[in-house]
Order: structure tokens, then sequence, then C-alpha cells
């Protein structure tokens, strides 16, 4: 299951994700939903269309923002960045704060007010309806044209929406599960396993909280037990399966057993990653960053 695939752009000034078209529509940011595909519905009819040759000669200060950088990789693509294509051309880092609600409230303010605050900007992946239907990034079709062969089909596929492309992928994430090998001497190969050790030898710890983390663990389980959230034609919603109680029975009876803690409900990356690092817990479900 991949959380998010953090959509850069290579395009007029910056490594980035999506360029902002600043002074799109007016109206608030309603919608959402992921990357619809190439089927067209006319929902971005007049967007911005990205001019490829602007790249050339560009010069001038760039704002890159992004959520809280936790690793140092933004500060060190625009230091790398500015070494590269300085003076003329420099940029700067923005950080939002490290929820990506947070993140996406951050930035549809800044767009509703017709703000040039970001230039490009790093975007989870269920955001590409949402902000392209209120035109609110440059259509990237142009750009993208020659160069979707150098890409994972998938990432572009989460940056395209009614016919075009919005973005550039930059990198995919994956969710991990980390075991202690103090205390897991068989690696399980099942989450049934997983939770039948959690419970004899310490716990497993992962993102519980009522926020997108929780939707990603809970998926990755549904997944593992053959359920799906939509049809093969994405025309219907089939979560509400047998499959998706018998993931959704497995996470709840683990609370109860004491195969995972009950403070797990509060739990995001942050305090999952600290719970992990007292070494008390036998597993902990999070991503490749910890």
């Amino acid at each position: 299951m991949t959380k998010r695939l953090i959509l850069m752009l290579c395009a007029a000034l910056l490594c980035g994700v999506f360029v902002a078209a600043c002074g799109g529509d007016d109206s608030g940011g309603g919608g959402g939903g992921g990357g619809g595909g190439s089927s067209e519905s006319g929902a971005t009819e007049g967007a911005k269309v990205i001019d490829p040759s602007l790249a050339e000669n560009a010069k001038g200060e760039v704002t890159y923002c992004q959520g809280k950088d936790t690793s140092g990789n933004a500060h060190y693509m625009i230091e790398q960045f500015n070494k590269k294509y300085g003076p003329d051309l420099k940029a700067k880092l923005v950080e939002f704060p490290a929820s990506a609600d947070e993140q996406r409230n951050q930035f549809i303010q800044r767009q509703q007010a017709k703000s040039g605050d970001c230039d490009v900007f790093s975007s989870d992946v269920i955001w590409t309806a949402e902000f392209a239907s209120q035109k609110w990034l440059y259509d990237m079709t142009p750009y993208m044209k020659d160069k979707k062969d150098q890409y994972i089909e998938a990432p572009v596929e989460t940056v395209t929406y009614d016919g075009k492309i919005w973005g550039v992928p930059e990198s995919s994430d994956a969710g991990l599960l980390y075991y202690n090998t103090d205390k897991v001497k068989s690696i399980p190969s099942t989450w049934q396993e997983v939770y039948s050790q959690a419970e004899k030898k310490g716990g497993i710890v992962y993102q519980g909280a009522a926020y997108e983390g929780l939707t990603c663990d809970f998926l990755e389980l549904m997944f593992a037990a053959g359920g799906q959230v939509l049809n093969a034609d994405g025309t219907k919603a089939t979560i509400n399966s047998p499959q998706s109680v018998k993931a959704l029975q497995l996470m709840t009876d683990g609370i109860k057993n004491g195969s995972a803690p009950k403070a797990v409900t509060t739990y995001m990356e942050p305090e999952s990653l600290a719970a992990w690092e007292t070494g008390k817990y036998a597993f902990m479900r999070n991503w490749p960053y910890a």
C-alpha cells in the first residue's frame, strides 16, 4: 500500500512537485480523491498549461513548499539546486506542519487568497483531482509528454486526472514491518502470525490515530485478506466485505488482547517511532524514514 508519492516536478523553475497556478478558481477546496486516470470529464477545462520553454535561462527566486523536513532531504535538495543554478536562479524552502491534513489546509488557504507563497509544492497523491479541479495547478502534460517512459506507470497515474498530467513523481513510499531481533526469532509471513507473536513477545505499534495513517495501516491488512475498496472498473464501492471485516477484527482484537497497546489509537508516525525506540515492542509498522 502506498501512502504517498511525493509528487515532484522538474519544470520551469525547480525540481518540485506540482507547479502552483495562482489566481485560479476562488471557491473552496471540496471534493478530494486521487488521480482519476486518463478519462476526461471536463472538470479542468480552462486550467493554465505549462510552457516548458520557460525553463531556458530562467532567473529569479522560486519557493518550494512541503511538509516538515524531518529527514533533511529537502534542505539538501535546495542546497544542491542553488549550487547548480545560482546566483541567477535560486530556490528557498518553506516547511509546513508534519501533518498531511495541515499541509493541505496551508496550501488551500494560500490558493484561496491567490497567494504566490508556493511556486512548487509537494503533494499527497489524494489531492490531485481536488487541486486540479480548482485550477490551482498547471497542466504539466506538455512537459511530461516525452518523459512518461522514464517513470513507473502507477506514480504517473496518481498525478493524472481528466486526461491531463498535473505533476511529476519524485519518489514513492512503502509501508514496512520492522521487527526486534532480540524478541522475534521466527519471522512471520502473515498478519495473523504478526499479531500472535506480538501478543507473546511485547506487542506491535503502528499508526492508529484517526487520520490517513490508520487508513493505510487498515488497507494493508484488508488487501492482504483479499479485500478491495472498489470493484475492477472503479464504479462501485466493495469495501463492505467479509475480507474488510476480517482485517478490522484482527486489529480490534489485537488491542483487546494486548497485541497492541491501547495507546496506539493515539499514535501517528512520530509516536510509533518513539515507542519503538524504547525497545519494548516486538514489531512496528512505519515508513522507510524510520
